[in-house]
């Protein structure tokens, strides 16, 4: 663009020059007077829709963390509650759910940082994570909105802010305990002062780019990186025309300097976070390198095509609401005044996509990063096809774009917006598994949770610190190692047959609630538990045992048995050897393993029931149960 062009504040609609341009300021009275009052019009407006949707999403506030993806919510929830606990250290996150190398960072847990000042003055932290949130998500929207205005005007803004805070997925996602929008926040804000330096080339400009880039970077790189583009792409107000001009206003070192300091901020990080993670081999699958294929993809994935409709079909519907938006992006697109810039943004939009190709395929919530790239393409085009409406017509056009726009918040999409209104909502159970461990157990219990892969929504609810194992978890020896490090509590959520074996590593085993043990190195350590397993020979009293002349022998089948123990209560010996898959079930409660003998402390009478242990007899021996 020459010299000579039209200044980048010129309000497209209007005609009118924007508050930030120089000659906007100079003109007649009348002038002023009707910029003056087109302006607060416009504040007022943009108020009142804030309003609205902060309130439509304030009753949600106080859900627990469990209506969608709770792994990715209550992980950073839970580094939010230590820093509440223990003081804020942006540097070793604890998320403790990794044992004791619970030091975990994954991106700079500045969210989470902030999260402690409303949490501090009183506010529960699951409501406090979520007003977080909704405040960054609310800044999203106001930058979206002074960047589109910026560079397309006043309705492309105005078009822009209600397709970003009345979809679907913001209505879901404005209101979680994620970190996503503060990213975004950062990368809009990074845009915004970015064009204002190029074509003002104040330095504040460029200090607030730098800051709110770095942001961007250290919060979510895999957001922030994308954002460069409109920036770089940005022809401004005094650019010289011609393709190596062009060429060479990008090559300022300036415009260097505000781009690689962000960039470099974020790598620096990753490379800090990879080395602590790199450090647990509980952890070290979590590094950059060892997440490569999940967060990338393979080729094969990208040569699916059903893979690219699901992705597809996902941000038509929660971001979008309907196909026929995409023809209104087309047409924004093709008779944008400034393409370069909007270009730039479309690029941001997509190729999150097909750089991180795996991570929109399995989860929704990366959206968030796109979602204002979607509603800028989206208000560039309403503004667009405004612009070719009658003025008599126009405001009836705007309302009746707007209406086409929330309808499917109440028709296609109402089920993924409904859980948000629902008092209690837990697809995963981890609340129940969470209140039956923490009545089993006390707060300096290290515990074991098995197949329930490493969501910390269980540890968080319960307050408790533990292992979550994964399948990639599992190694020669790590059994033995949790015994030694003095881990007492096992909660197995899948009530299958993988997970008996590993309890071998503990001596005793002693069974609390349906899913809860309690695991030891000697007897002294269960002594909370009615129903006890030992592979301890030496500790099984010596008339307790198969060979015994005293005691009576049950049969142990699929059907209930019933009996009473002693007054010390009882043992129980198998005659033969189990088989590999036996296990005992007593009153319902989870199943012990194939051990060499059982107990039973006295009390009221015993449901008895085998597990793949047909026919299989024990000798049942009243003796004293440590």
């Amino acid at each position: 663009m020459s010299s000579g062009s039209a200044p980048a504040t010129v309000d497209e609609d209007s005609g009118e020059r924007g508050i930030g341009s120089r000659t906007g300021l100079v003109g007649t009275e009348s002038r002023a007077g009707t910029s003056t009052r087109a302006i607060a019009a416009e504040v007022l407006v943009l108020v009142a829709l804030s309003a609205i949707a902060v309130a439509i999403r304030v009753p949600t506030m106080r859900q627990p963390l469990l209506e969608i993806h709770p792994f990715r919510q209550t992980q950073t929830a839970f580094q939010a509650l230590e820093f509440v606990r223990h003081g804020i250290d942006l540097l070793h996150p604890r998320v403790p759910v990794f044992g004791t190398s619970s030091d975990v960072p994954f991106e700079l847990p500045l969210f989470q940082a902030i999260a402690t000042v409303p949490a501090n003055l009183g506010i529960s932290l699951d409501e406090a994570l979520r007003l977080t949130n909704l405040a960054f998500f609310m800044t999203t929207a106001v930058l979206l909105y002074g960047v589109v205005r910026r560079v397309s005007g006043r309705t492309a803004a105005l078009a822009s802010f209600v397709a970003f805070v009345f979809c679907p997925f913001g209505f879901v996602w404005s209101r979680t305990a994620m970190i996503e929008y503060l990213a975004t926040a950062g990368a809009l804000g990074f845009v915004w002062s970015g064009i204002l330096w190029r074509d003002e080339r104040r330095r504040r400009y460029a200090a607030i780019a730098v800051v709110a880039g770095s942001t961007a970077m250290l919060v979510k790189i895999t957001t922030g990186m994308f954002w460069v583009l409109p920036f770089v792409l940005y022809i401004g107000r005094d650019e010289l025309t011609g393709a190596w001009a062009w060429i060479r206003t990008r090559l300022q070192p300036h415009v260097w300097t505000i781009v690689a300091v962000p960039v470099a901020a974020g790598f620096l990080w990753t490379r800090y976070a990879d080395s602590v993670k790199a450090s647990s081999p509980l952890t070290a699958h979590l590094t950059s390198r060892g997440l490569m294929t999940w967060n990338f993809g393979t080729l094969d994935q990208r040569l699916e095509l059903a893979n690219w409709s699901t992705v597809g079909a996902r941000i038509v519907d929660l971001a979008l609401g309907h196909w026929l938006w995409i023809g209104l992006v087309l047409v924004g697109l093709l008779e944008a005044r400034r393409l370069g810039f909007w270009l730039g943004w479309a690029l941001a939009t997509l190729l999150p996509i097909v750089v991180f190709f795996n991570l929109y395929l399995e989860h929704d919530y990366y959206l968030a990063a796109i979602s204002p790239g979607v509603a800028g393409l989206v208000g560039l085009g309403a503004a667009k096809l405004l612009e070719r409406c009658p003025k008599r017509v126009a405001i009836l056009a705007g309302v009746v774009l707007v209406a086409l726009w929330i309808a499917p918040l109440s028709w296609s999409q109402s089920s993924y917006v409904k859980p948000l209104y629902e008092s209690y909502w837990d697809p995963a159970q981890a609340k129940p598994y969470a209140q039956e461990l923490a009545a089993v157990s006390t707060s300096n219990d290290r515990v074991v949770i098995d197949n329930f892969d490493w969501n910390p929504a269980i540890l968080y609810y319960a307050d408790r610190s533990g292992v979550m194992l994964t399948p990639w978890d599992v190694h020669p020896g790590l059994f033995d190692r949790l015994a030694r490090s003095g881990y007492h509590v096992w909660l197995n959520i899948d009530e299958g047959d993988e997970f008996i074996p590993r309890l071998r590593a503990w001596p005793w085993v002693g069974v609390q609630s349906l899913h809860t043990y309690r695991l030891g190195r000697d007897a002294a350590d269960v002594q909370q538990a009615p129903f006890l397993a030992t592979t301890d020979v030496d500790a099984i009293p010596p008339d307790a045992n198969a060979s015994s002349s005293d005691g009576r022998d049950v049969v142990c089948s699929h059907g209930a048995l019933t009996f009473t123990p002693g007054p010390q209560g009882s043992w129980l010996v198998p005659t033969s050897t189990p088989t590999r898959r036996f296990r005992l079930v007593i009153n319902g409660a989870a199943p012990l393993p194939r051990f060499p003998a059982y107990a039973i402390r006295a009390g009221d009478p015993v449901n008895l029931r085998c597990v793949a242990g047909h026919g299989l007899t024990l000798r049942v021996v009243d003796a004293p149960v440590p």
